[in-house]
């Protein structure tokens, strides 16, 4: 699961805390374009597997691939994953 540690209407944090406490085998990665130690250690003692530092460009372009993903890359890795299962390396 990826989150941003600074939500609209709460945190990542506390997203983060709650699902891990009904899918404790979940991995919580939080991005932030903030650089702040106490996000840093309260991710930490929400669960989560690790904090990325992003700037804010950087964090733009992430959330936006996530809210709309190219649907052509999609079949194009479908079509990949597809090949290398037909034809492993080494074989």
């Amino acid at each position: 699961m990826i989150l941003d540690v600074r939500l609209p209407d709460g945190t990542g944090i506390e997203v983060c805390r709650d699902l891990r406490s009904l899918l404790p085998d979940l991995k919580c990665l939080m991005l932030t374009s903030f650089n702040d130690d106490e996000a840093l250690f309260d991710s930490i003692m929400a669960g989560a597997a690790g904090q990325s530092l992003l700037d804010p460009v950087a964090t733009a372009r992430v959330l936006e691939r996530l809210r709309n993903p190219p649907r052509d890359q999609a079949a194009v890795y479908a079509a990949r994953l597809a090949e290398r299962r037909a034809h492993p390396a080494g074989s």
